[in-house]
C-alpha cells in the first residue's frame, strides 16, 4: 500500500525588547511529520537546514516532533529525508510569512511537505529504432535513471533483452540514455510511468549524415500527405539527425 508522508512546519516568532526590531527578530523553526495514511508520528527523519555559513541539522523523535533552533528572519532551504521514501526540499521566505505589529505578530501561512515513497518496482523493455526500421531490443545498452534532485541516479546495462528492471522507485522516474552502435547514435531523456509502461523505444541517428526527415504525422511512408490530418491535430516531425529547435528556421506551408 502506497504512503505518503507530510511534514506540518510550525514557526515560532521570538521578539526581543531593544529599538531595531528588524535585528532582534528570531524565528524559532520546529514542526511535526506524520504519516499521512495512518496520522501516526514518524521519527528518524533526517531534517537539514542550509545557510550560507553552515548547515544545521536535526532528526524527529518518538513524536515525530524537530527543532531546528533560533534563527534570524530570512530566506531558508530545508530538506527532509529518509530511507524508503524520495527526498524533499522546501524554501521559506519568513520575511514573507509573517506580519510585524507594533504589539505582536502573525503567522500569514505554514507549510505542508510531502514525500513521495519508494515502495515501487518497475520492469519495462526498451527498444532501439532507426529511421523506418523495425524495433529492436536495446541489449547491453547504458542507462541512468533519475528520480527527484536530491537523490542519487541509478545507473545500470539493460540486459541481453533489453529489459531494465527496478525496485524502489517511485511511480514516475525519468530515463536518460546515449549510446552509439553501429555508428548510428541513440538517445533519449523521457519519462517513464513506472506502474504502466513497459516499453520504451529509443531513435537513432548518423552523425555523419545530412538532415531529413525520418518520420511524420503528416506523410504517409511513400512521402504523400495525408489527406485526413485535421489542422488542429499536433505535427510531429522526426529528423534523422538532432537539430536546435531555438535556432531552426521551420517554415511550414499549408496547401490550399
Amino acid at each position: 500500500m502506497r504512503k505518503l508522508l507530510y511534514v506540518f512546519v510550525v514557526l515560532s516568532f521570538l521578539f526581543s525588547s531593544c529599538d531595531d526590531e528588524a535585528d532582534t527578530l528570531k524565528v524559532v523553526i520546529e514542526g511535526f511529520v506524520m504519516d499521512a495514511e495512518t496520522s501516526g508520528a514518524i521519527d528518524d527523519v533526517k531534517v537539514e537546514l542550509f545557510t550560507k555559513d553552515k548547515n544545521h541539522s536535526t532528526t524527529t523523535n518518538q513524536n515525530g516532533y524537530y527543532n531546528l533552533g533560533e534563527f534570524n528572519v530570512g530566506d531558508y532551504n530545508i530538506v527532509y529525508s529518509k530511507e524508503g521514501y524520495l527526498n524533499e526540499s522546501s524554501s521559506l521566505n519568513l520575511a514573507s510569512e509573517i506580519i510585524v505589529t507594533g504589539i505582536g505578530y502573525q503567522i500569514i501561512n505554514s507549510d505542508l511537505i510531502y514525500l513521495t515513497p519508494l515502495n515501487e518496482t518497475a520492469e519495462f523493455t526498451v527498444y532501439r529504432k532507426y529511421l523506418n526500421g523495425e524495433e529492436i531490443a536495446a541489449s547491453n545498452f547504458p542507462y541512468a535513471v533519475y528520480f527527484g534532485a536530491f537523490n542519487d541516479p541509478i545507473e545500470g546495462t539493460t540486459d541481453a533483452n533489453g529489459i531494465i528492471s527496478l525496485s524502489n522507485v517511485p511511480a514516475e522516474i525519468s530515463l536518460s540514455i546515449d549510446h552509439e552502435q553501429n555508428s548510428i547514435r541513440y538517445k533519449t531523456y523521457t519519462t517513464v510511468d513506472t506502474k504502466n509502461d513497459n516499453k520504451v523505444i529509443v531513435y537513432g541517428y548518423n552523425p555523419e549524415a545530412d538532415l531529413g526527415v525520418a518520420s511524420t504525422n503528416v506523410l504517409d511512408a511513400d512521402g504523400r500527405a495525408i489527406e485526413n490530418f485535421t489542422v488542429s491535430d499536433n505535427i510531429t516531425i522526426l529528423f534523422t539527425i538532432p537539430i536546435d529547435i531555438d535556432n531552426a528556421n521551420l517554415d511550414i506551408l499549408e496547401d490550399g
